[in-house]
């Protein structure tokens, strides 16, 4: 077999210091740089800059920080840390409420102030004191010098927090070191051991190493005993000995590590040497049996899937696994042991016992079931333990369900309980894969590593032992060349009769145990409560009382072919369809709730148009633009046409009149979604806009069917690389084009699509959409919208079904990212959505935290495949999604109806920062009762084409003849809709219910008729449903082929307010004018030099991260003069900013800010529309400027020269 040692340690390579660093006290072993100890003063914090936070107060020896918004922060005293040495903070600190967050800092080398250079903190809100060791080194960007250090307090709940002293230390002095392995070692072959140590807290001299093993093994090569002279702080030493095993058993090997002025090293690993494996038989049974042979090796087998448990000496110690791949019996890998328990003894002393059973029972020998149990009763010095290891195999199953059973004669302190652990590969493919998926967590292909740092930096990335609630399908697989082995369990399964979820182990390859192979597997008990995340074993022992039964039920999967992915599916094969949780309301009252949120609490009255999200004064808060301000209006229009009380249908219209005539006097009818237009008007306009948006869009495709790859801008490139390609770029630009395909029936926008989906072939994993914040390479749900949605549309324009089975791929291939199962105190979690395995930035981890709207997007897509694919319940998943959505919502308070971003399952809290519209539920919702939002269309096919009708309404009974079209139509009664038929010559006459309907000029003036256009053939119907059901024949339907998009640019469109404010004349409320050698009542600067006004202009250079300096006391209408003019330049900072303050608000924070990108370092004039702050309203008292920002290390020694500000009514030439 291949030799592959594979050694994970985290150190970090840096310059190395040695001794006490200079001004560092020596202080209960280890070293303190800072100790800012607040019962001696610590005036040097009163004075630091935050960010939504009051000034600190220092008294009664604590220091006392008070958060008032969004993001508060507060920035650590000047310091200079040696990154290597010292890596610890230690923070004495109680707070009231909220939980986390973190510590962000700079270095010497990058003074930037972001999400890489940032360590979680473990702050509980208890309101209780606590002192908490936070290791820098979580970090991998704490190296170098750092500079600068910051301290953020939750997000949520504004809590109050007293500190009682801020140390800064080094480590304790010890040596860290890899784990030794359980490793198996078939008698007479030769096996690998890898070891690596570094030093903690300080250089180690003098070291010496001595590796130990037993008789029974035979070292082949190293040496036993290793002398280092010295070992640096940031250095590890790597070491590797070949272990010969001689004879069957299970035997300890030893480590032991000195060093002078460490403490002892000590650390051992199990070697599993058992006999060889018999030779694999070739016969295929006709149905489940069990059976020995003659030299006691017991094999349960079936048609597909094979265990052998191989006989020891000493009893059966392992098993291996096969499967039928139509060919031969292929090795998948091998469990072992069968059960294993660690516990304390009572004298608190940690030992190991493995439960190796000699005997079994044949519980049913063959036919459509066989099974046996391996018991086994293990005496040791405190009283027994009684263990059995059942197993039951129905024929033609492609698994095999796993029993293991615990007790014990006396109360034990128990650490952990192995349930099955099997190694994939062991024996066989080793540590190669094609793919791997653990959902939730992991999608690997061939050459990634589990626990890898491409979608999240450290610690975060470690996750090969997660947290229950960060696994959304309880199945972990590895597939090798379509041979595929999995684990499969219930995490609602009671182990004790009362506690649930098993701990799980995924490591791929097996780099936790260094060894050629990957492991799965499980064991008790259960994290959090025992088990740290990520540990081994329990931290807190479990108490096992006499007598009390553990059981751990799964189910080994081994399956050709099959890809990771659709092991999902045996999930469901095993534990039953997808059932949806309890509704936390009616539909009925759901679509009131969504009314009124839109009505009461969304809607600005001022600005004619709805908020985004909550809280609406925050930057999410802003109004909506063309986009989201259709689907808004479409949510209501749809409330309105279903609504049966007359006095909410009026009050419903009005608002969406309202809302609409902003809307075009805004942007145009041309900007008006189809799905809206079709149900409300301007259908020609929204028509002709959305052919000259997809020729732009079909002219910008690449000619490999491309819209090419990822382009970052200075924030993001460290998302990915330029140029990569992932179907995350790809699927949004074709779904757009496909869908007019589907609608107009458009050759060029056909033969675009279909060029677009063949080359989306190329990609299996969804990927990089949202590369706003997420890395390009992390597997992501909202892909897996796009495009399952692309796919869909290429299916409807086409009818071929290899479309379709794409489709069908791309819905499967979102299933990792939602929750099948949710713990019985958490009603948000069935149906939950990941949003991808990853995080923001690579540290704003998503694990266990689902994001609904990613989901709602993804469950809508599934609504719109249930009518065409059977392969999963996808109708039954998409509103199980939405469910999860509705129980996300605010019950109560000012975001009701709105429901949060984020949820982190863990701590069972949502984001309260950030409350998104109901939009989401309401599109999922419309479409469950039958009546989605999008556009109808029906396909017919003629001798001369195709004709494609579309409409507002149900389309039923459509059929075409050379002499008519004929169709019928449902629609709320009463109600006014459109309809398109896509394309005609021009017909001879159109009947609605035999009644002829007149030819218009104008469709948004008539109450019924129809309008032709005579370059694309489109005829436009606007009918009045007059009946539950209406018929429409159109004579004379002539097809017409060959229409071309439009070749020219449309009529620009200028809005309203944009043609008023040209025509008023230009009012100048304040000009600022520099150039008068004084600041014009401009003053109390922060982290600025004394302004300089000798050169006719304001002069001067930023001393901190964050300049600032106030206007004099002012009175501006908001409404009457919107526009601050700047001439400036500046030549650091990514933006400036404009704070203010009003009669009513009167605090400088955020919801009161606009941001302006900095356009270089020339002098220029910057027009900033203060309105687009929705919070410019009422009297403006106050302006503050900030130069140059945003907060960052890299401000400090900007030159900025400011030569007027302006305040006026419109923009100045």
């Amino acid at each position: 077999m291949k030799r592959i040692i594979i050694i994970f340690t985290a150190v970090f390579l840096a310059g190395l210091f040695c001794g006490l660093a200079q001004g560092a006290k020596e202080e209960a072993g280890v070293e303190v740089l800072y100790n800012w100890d607040f019962k001696k003063g610590g005036g040097e914090w009163s004075d630091r800059p935050v960010h939504n936070i009051a000034a600190p107060e220092i008294s009664e020896g604590v220091m006392k920080i008070e958060c008032t918004g969004y993001d508060p922060y507060i920035f650590f005293p000047d310091v200079q840390i040696d990154a290597l040495k010292f890596t610890t903070l230690i923070i004495k600190m109680k707070m009231d409420r909220g939980a986390g967050d973190a510590i962000f800092f700079i270095t010497d080398e990058d003074r930037n102030w972001d999400e890489n250079k940032k360590v979680p903190a473990p702050f509980a809100g208890d309101d209780q004191w606590h002192e908490y060791k936070i290791d820098m080194t979580q970090c991998k960007f704490w190296k170098g010098t750092v500079v600068g250090m910051r301290l953020d307090p939750p997000n949520e709940g504004n809590p109050v927090c007293k500190i009682a002293y801020i140390k800064i230390t080094s480590k304790e002095k010890k040596f860290s070191g890899s784990s030794l392995p359980l490793k198996l070692v078939p008698a007479g072959e030769t096996r690998t051991i890898a070891f690596s140590v570094f030093p903690e807290g300080a250089d180690a001299t003098n070291v010496k190493l001595d590796f130990t093993i037993p008789q029974g093994l035979v070292l082949v090569s190293g040496e036993p005993s290793i002398a280092i002279p010295d070992l640096k702080l940031g250095n590890s030493r790597s070491f590797v000995w070949d272990i010969k095993g001689e004879k069957p058993g299970i035997y300890t090997v030893k480590i032991s590590i000195e060093g002078q002025g460490f403490p002892v090293f000590n650390g051992e690993g199990k070697i599993i040497v058992v006999a060889p494996a018999p030779a694999v038989q070739k016969e295929v049974p006709d149905r489940a049996r069990v059976f020995s042979d003659e030299k006691g090796n017991v094999i349960l087998e079936n048609q597909k899937l094979r265990l052998c448990f191989v006989r020891s000496p000493a009893g059966y110690l392992h098993y291996l696994i096969y499967l039928f791949d139509e060919r031969e019996w292929f090795l998948m890998g091998t469990g072992y042991p069968l059960g294993s328990v660690r516990c304390l003894n009572r004298k608190g002393e940690e030992q190991e016992i493995f439960l190796v059973p000699e005997l079994y029972n044949i519980l049913q020998k063959e036919g459509k079931q066989a099974g046996i149990q391996f018991p086994v009763q293990v005496k040791d010095a405190e009283g027994t333990w009684d263990f059995s290891f059942t197993l039951m195999l129905e024929e033609n199953k492609t698994y095999v369900q796993v029993k293991s059973s615990l007790k014990s004669s006396s109360e034990r302190q128990l650490l952990k309980f192995t349930g099955p652990f099997i190694y994939p590969g062991e024996g066989s493919f080793g540590s190669k894969k094609t793919e791997a998926l653990f959902p939730g967590l992991e999608w690997l292909t061939s050459e990634e590593i589990s626990s890898s740092e491409l979608d999240i930096a450290p610690p975060y990335n470690i996750r090969h032992t997660p947290h229950p609630y960060k696994i959304t399908v309880p199945v972990m697989s590895v597939e090798y060349e379509k041979h595929l082995i999995g684990l499969i369990w219930d995490p609602l399964q009671k182990w004790d009769q009362e506690n649930i979820c098993p701990t799980a182990r995924f490591c791929s390859p097996n780099w936790i145990e260094g060894q050629d192979n990957h492991c799965m597997g499980l064991f008790l008990p259960s994290i959090p409560k025992w088990v740290e995340e990520n540990g081994s074993r329990a931290a807190t022992p479990y108490i096992l009382k006499p007598g009390t039964p553990l059981t751990l039920s799964s189910y080994i999967l081994a399956e050709y072919p099959l890809k990771p992915l659709f092991s999902l599916g045996r999930y469901v094969d095993i534990f039953g369809p997808l059932t949806l949780q309890p509704r936390p309301m009616t539909y009925e009252q759901e679509i009131d709730l969504i009314r009124e949120t839109y009505m009461q609490r969304l809607w600005d009255r001022e600005a004619k148009n709805w908020h985004y999200a909550f809280p609406i004064k925050s930057s999410w808060g802003q109004l909506v633009g063309p986009g989201y301000h259709s689907r808004f209006a479409l949510t209501l229009w749809m409330d309105y046409l279903f609504n049966r009380n007359p006095a909410v249908k009026k009050s419903i219209k009005e608002m969406v009149d309202t809302a609409m005539q902003e809307f075009y006097d805004n942007y145009g009818p041309r900007e008006v979604s189809l799905d809206l237009a079709f149900r409300y008007g301007h259908l020609e306009e929204a028509v002709q806009g959305e052919l000259h948006r997809t020729r732009d869009l079909i002219k910008r495709q690449l000619k490999d069917g491309s819209w090419g790859g990822f382009m970052p801008n200075a924030q993001t490139k460290i998302l990915g690389k330029r140029g990569q390609r992932e179907i995350g770029f790809c699927a949004g630009p074709a779904a757009q084009v496909l869908k007019l395909a589907r609608i107009t029936g458009s050759q060029q926008a056909l033969e675009s699509g279909i060029k677009a989906m063949e080359y989306m072939k190329n990609f299996e994993i969804p990927r990089a959409a949202q590369t706003w914040e997420c890395p390009v390479h992390s597997p992501d749900v909202y892909a897996s919208y796009v495009a399952t949605n692309a796919h869909i549309e290429g299916f409807l324009a086409t009818g071929d079904k290899q479309w379709l089975e794409r489709a069908r791929y791309w819905a499967w291939s979102g299933l990792p990212f939602i929750y099948f199962w949710g713990a019985p105190d958490r009603p948000v979690m069935k149906g939950g959505s990941i949003a991808i395995f990853g995080a923001s930035f690579f540290t704003g981890s998503w694990f266990g935290v689902p994001v609904q709207w990613n989901g709602m997007e993804y469950s809508y897509s599934l609504l719109r495949l249930a009518p065409y694919d059977r392969s999963f319940d996808w109708k039954t998943l998409g509103e199980c999604i939405m469910l999860s959505g509705m129980h996300q919502q605010e019950k109560e308070g000012d975001a009701k109806g709105g429901f949060t971003d984020n949820w982190n399952l863990m701590l069972n809290s949502r984001c309260t920062g950030f409350i998104l519209s109901p939009w989401w539920i309401a599109l999922n919702l419309y479409s469950i009762i039958g009546e989605d939002m999008d556009v109808r269309t029906v396909i017919l096919e003629t001798e001369k084409g195709r004709l494609h009708l579309n409409s507002a309404a149900h389309i039923s009974e459509a059929a075409v003849d050379s002499r008519l079209l004929k169709f019928k139509l449902t629609y709320p009664l009463n109600e006014t809709y459109y309809s398109l038929i896509c394309s005609l010559e021009k017909p001879g006459a159109v009947r609605k219910e035999g009644r002829l309907l007149n030819e218009i000029q104008d469709l948004n003036t008539e109450l019924e008729g129809w309008k032709y256009d005579t370059e694309t053939g489109f005829v436009y119907l606007k009918t009045r449903q007059s009946a539950q059901q209406i018929s429409v024949e159109v004579a004379e339907p002539r097809i017409l082929t060959g229409w071309k998009l439009p070749t020219g640019a449309l009529p620009g469109f200028i809005p309203k307010k944009q043609k008023e404010m040209e025509e008023k004349p230009l009012k100048i409320l304040y000009n600022w004018d520099f150039s008068k050698g004084d600041a014009q009542g401009w003053g109390n600067s922060h982290d600025l030099e004394e302004p300089d006004f000798s050169e006719g202009m304001l002069k001067t250079k930023a001393t901190g991260n964050d300049p600032w300096i106030y206007s004099p006391e002012i009175q501006i209408d908001a409404k009457e003069f919107p526009f601050i003019i700047i001439c400036m330049k500046s030549n650091k900072g990514k933006q400036f900013e404009i704070y203010f303050i009003s009669e009513d608000s009167g605090d400088y924070s955020d919801d009161k800010c606009v941001y302006v990108p900095r356009a270089g370092s020339n002098k220029r004039v910057y027009v900033v529309d203060m309105s687009k702050c929705p919070n410019w309203k009422g009297k403006i008292t106050g302006l503050r400027f900030d130069p140059a920002g945003p907060v960052s290390g890299e401000i400090p020694g900007a030159e900025i020269e400011v030569y007027y500000i302006k305040v006026a009514n419109k923009p100045a030439k």
